[in-house]
């Protein structure tokens, strides 16, 4: 079927890395495999030779993919309507100097996941071998009841100076108080952050 506007947004975003999977894996059409998964992965461009912004982008790099692999051998995806999914805990070690505008290996693994909850591991190499990073990550994965499905899309209005997140779903938006507002409003919630 056609890819909801939402996740073709999300799949077609540029963003700072560049990743190459080692074996092709499809979010969208997610089966039941082994939970482990290794991606190469690098800055998009040149990064200056300032050590710690290399770590900066490394930690930033860790936080994409860990995730999936705990949900590989549930044959689910981040993608799928009928899931919430939160990071509980994210962990990094730095083990050496590293670039992150060369490639670098990422090998996750999961030992764990199930009852809501899973432990996603990983080991950066850089392209001679060397362990970079270790990885940790708690995640929690759960399906969503029906009656409080997430919705399909969401934008932000801005009206004078109050911005508005709209769930497109969900109807309309109350007016605002000051600061962040929460709003139940037709079985979803509608956040209203009014700037002075």
């Amino acid at each position: 079927g056609p890819i909801p506007e939402h996740v073709r947004t999300a799949m077609l975003r540029e963003v700072a890395i560049e990743f190459k999977r080692v074996e092709p894996w499809n979010p969208l059409k997610p089966d039941k495999q082994e939970p482990r998964q290794y991606i190469w992965f690098r800055a998009a461009g040149k990064l200056p030779d300032t050590p710690i912004l290399h770590a900066a982008v490394l930690a930033y790099a860790s936080d994409f993919n860990l995730l999936s692999t705990a949900m590989r051998p549930h044959g689910k995806s981040w993608f799928d309507p009928n899931m919430a999914v939160a990071s509980i805990d994210h962990a990094i070690w730095f083990h050496r100097p590293l670039r992150t505008d060369d490639w670098l290996l990422y090998a996750m693994d999961s030992p764990t996941a199930q009852s809501a909850r899973g432990l996603s591991r990983g080991e950066i190499f850089d392209r001679q071998g060397r362990p970079v990073a270790s990885v940790a990550r708690v995640v929690r994965p759960r399906p969503v009841p029906e009656q409080v499905r997430r919705p399909a899309h969401a934008h932000l209005e801005l009206d004078g100076s109050e911005i508005r997140l709209l769930h497109h779903e969900l109807g309309q938006l109350q007016p605002a108080q000051d600061g962040l507002i929460l709003r139940p409003a037709d079985g979803g919630v509608h956040a209203v952050l009014r700037s002075e």
